[in-house]
């Protein structure tokens, strides 16, 4: 087992694309390595198993092609699941990888406001020429229609009428070095720009440098949110809203507020007073979010949103702070194996 970078507490999950092996052959070598791992037909459903999909932008088809797919990892515990599942491949006979392929990184941002993912894709943008060049040409700029380049999206994505986090997934399309449809669909950011590999040594750098980006983007003055604001009127209630995939609006016909949106594929929709809204609230508004009182106001009988799934949500806040961290450059906060690596792959491949 090789040393591990820095790797976060963060949840994660990745996704690694191959072609010239059965997918069967390839979930029976990673199961009987010790990790089960099932074949199934391409689906966006996340399982507490391994899972190995077909993919039609693979260059072979059919049954010589593939993605594997992880369930929700976290740790170094996951970390090491991820090297016994890619060392597993390493008896399939015929598997590779080739410039069809890809590895997809999905980050837990559930803990993140609208604000700080903002910062976080900005700062992708920013950097993104310095982080093309620890990757193949066939991965930079916009040379791969997978993973295009995210610095015509920057000004969508950074727009201040982009209040939430279905805002955030509407804003741009799918197929762009990094993802934000998946926010409403996993609560993630996928970040697609790693070209295909079945290397741990590479994934695991990559993902230990995907944690701290986030962390630093998040922790950047413009994007770091602690004091209430007043601004707008029942701001918390937004928020934890958001963090479960809804939009909220004053709908000056009705003279209610309207909180819609979609939820593992089925329509919410609910229309509510300021007095209802108020009743979320033990003392002052935008101070003291009743969560319990929040998960009943949310609840639906016809499913909707499980009242656990919105008590679990923790609301944030919007405000204003000091700057408290500087930002050096696209390799601030990471870790210093990363670095040395990162420079060594720069070397390579320039």
């Amino acid at each position: 087992m090789m040393n591990l970078p820095a790797i976060t507490n963060r949840q994660f999950g990745v996704e690694i694309e191959f072609v010239g092996a059965n997918p069967r052959d390839v979930a029976d070598a990673i199961t009987n390595a010790g990790v089960d791992t099932f074949y199934e037909g391409y689906h966006h459903r996340v399982n507490s198993y391994w899972k190995i999909v077909t993919d039609s932008s693979l260059s072979q088809g059919g049954h010589t092609a593939g993605e594997i797919v992880s369930p929700i990892l976290k740790g170094e515990s996951g970390a090491r699941q991820l090297e016994k599942v890619l060392d597993a491949l390493e008896g399939v006979e015929g598997i590779r990888v080739d410039r069809s392929c890809g590895i997809h990184v999905h980050l837990d941002v559930a803990d993140l406001t609208v604000a700080q993912i903002q910062n976080v894709y900005s700062r992708y943008s920013d950097y993104e020429s310095q982080i093309d060049m620890i990757m193949p040409m066939s991965r930079r700029g916009s040379n791969s229609r997978w993973c295009a380049s995210t610095k015509p999206q920057k000004s969508s994505i950074a727009r201040s009428a982009v209040k939430t986090k279905s805002n955030l997934a509407r804003a741009v399309g799918r197929y762009y070095k990094v993802n934000l449809q998946s926010l409403t669909t996993y609560g993630t950011m996928e970040f697609r720009q790693h070209s295909g590999t079945l290397n741990f040594t590479k994934i695991i750098n990559w993902v230990s440098f995907l944690m701290a980006f986030v962390d630093t983007g998040s922790s950047l003055a413009q994007a770091r949110r602690t004091r209430p604001s007043s601004s707008r009127a029942f701001n918390l209630i937004r928020n934890a809203a958001a963090n479960i995939g809804l939009d909220m609006e004053w709908s000056r016909g009705l003279r209610m507020w309207e909180i819609k949106g979609e939820v593992n594929g089925q329509g919410y929709y609910a229309q509510y007073t300021n007095d209802q809204l108020n009743w979320c609230y033990d003392g002052a508004r935008e101070t003291n979010l009743n969560m319990a009182r929040l998960a009943d106001l949310f609840y639906c009988t016809n499913l909707i949103i499980s009242r656990s799934r919105v008590l679990s949500t923790t609301p944030v806040t919007e405000s204003i702070v000091e700057n408290t961290v500087s930002d050096a450059g696209w390799l601030t906060g990471v870790d210093e194996n990363v670095k040395r690596y990162f420079a060594e792959r720069e070397l390579e491949l320039n």
